[in-house]
């Protein structure tokens, strides 16, 4: 009801399980599909295997809650461009459906904290910064980041990782005892190499190369 008080948003179907979504997507080819992750008969992370199994290439925002981490990572690998909370607004879900129609992807801040967090096994909490919509400049399609990240070199892979972890220039410099002015060229070499705009494009993608 409040997405379709939007002017640019068209609501053309609603379901209630990942099966009815499956069939829904198949019917109405939408541009995005939101989705819960926690649904009767059929979960989303399912819903969106047997989508791309199907070939389907609709772009996909899950919502989760903070409980549901394998669930996250599973949609990670499937190819889901945005992560948002339940408690997330209607206006932040409205925003998030126009950067992903829009071929941005979008996550949460707190999903990436608790992704890295798990992954990396850090039991402290760490504070990265508010997530915010990103996509990928021409010169750097998807299928290259991996080649990227491997033509790093260590003391490069050392910042990206910290920059994951949300920690600033300033936190990486004491980190990695190197002034902060030397953690700043490193990072501008790096998005050079890797094609990105900014260092929240490369947290969230290096976050998801590690889940893969």
């Amino acid at each position: 009801m409040l997405l379709s008080k939007e002017p640019d948003i068209e609501v053309v179907a609603v379901g209630a399980n990942g099966d009815a979504a499956i069939q829904l997507v198949v019917d109405f080819q939408p541009e995005v599909l939101l989705l819960d992750i926690r649904m009767p008969e059929m979960d989303g992370v399912e819903a969106i295997r047997r989508l791309r199994a199907r070939g389907e290439k609709v772009k996909i925002i899950i919502l989760t809650t903070f409980n549901d981490d394998q669930y996250i990572h599973e949609g990670m690998a499937l190819g889901a461009q945005g992560y948002l909370l339940k408690d997330a607004t209607p206006a932040q879900i409205a925003e998030a459906i126009r950067a992903v129609a829009g071929g941005s992807s979008v996550m949460a801040t707190g999903v990436a904290e608790r992704v890295f967090r798990q992954k990396s096994g850090i039991e402290e909490a760490v504070s990265l910064m508010p997530a915010e919509k990103f996509s990928l400049t021409p010169e750097a399609p998807e299928h290259r980041l991996a080649e990227c990240f491997r033509d790093l070199t260590d003391r490069e892979k050392d910042i990206v990782a910290l920059v994951a972890e949300g920690k600033s220039n300033l936190e990486i410099s004491e980190t990695l005892y190197l002034t902060e002015g030397t953690v700043k060229n490193h990072l501008t070499k790096i998005l050079g190499k890797c094609g990105l705009r900014d260092r929240t494009q490369l947290a969230v993608l290096w976050i998801r190369g590690s889940l893969e």
